[in-house]
């Protein structure tokens, strides 16, 4: 039986994603553009105070499965 293609992007690099809470309004995934979500530029984000609450950080690598 055929596989069908994985809708997973293959990208060889950590990918981390925030979990911010917006108080009153939730908490959501925080966007980021693909070449902005590896470590060094989360870690400057934070740095920056560009989070207001973050909750959760997620890491992962697509191409390590």
């Amino acid at each position: 039986m055929p596989r069908s293609p994985s809708i997973v992007p293959h990208v060889d690099h950590d990918t981390y994603l925030v979990l911010n809470d917006f108080g009153r309004f939730g908490r959501a995934w925080c966007e980021a553009d693909e070449k902005d979500s590896d470590r060094a530029s989360l870690l400057r984000r934070l740095l920056e105070d560009q989070y207001s609450h973050p909750v959760q950080i997620v890491a992962f690598n697509t191409a390590e499965g």
